[in-house]
């Protein structure tokens, strides 16, 4: 998710698993409209999104798409 509780965002959680993993696709999610969380001063172009509420099968189709 995008938004987290305890003051790291769910950007700042990615940079850090892709120092440990170059390359780690990564699909944030969240319940806030997009525009408002690409408002947000964060980079979300190496990144996928599926916005909150998904259903099954746009998951899967990110999914898809994130691991090629």
């Amino acid at each position: 998710d995008v938004v987290l509780p305890g003051g790291l965002d769910g950007v700042e959680l990615a940079q850090a698993a892709r120092k440990h993993r170059p390359g780690l696709p990564v699909i944030f999610t969240s319940g806030y409209a997009y525009q408002y969380v690409t408002r947000l001063s964060r980079d979300f172009s190496d990144f996928f999104w599926v916005p909150k509420p998904f259903d099954a099968r746009s998951l899967s189709d990110r999914l898809r798409q994130a691991l090629g």
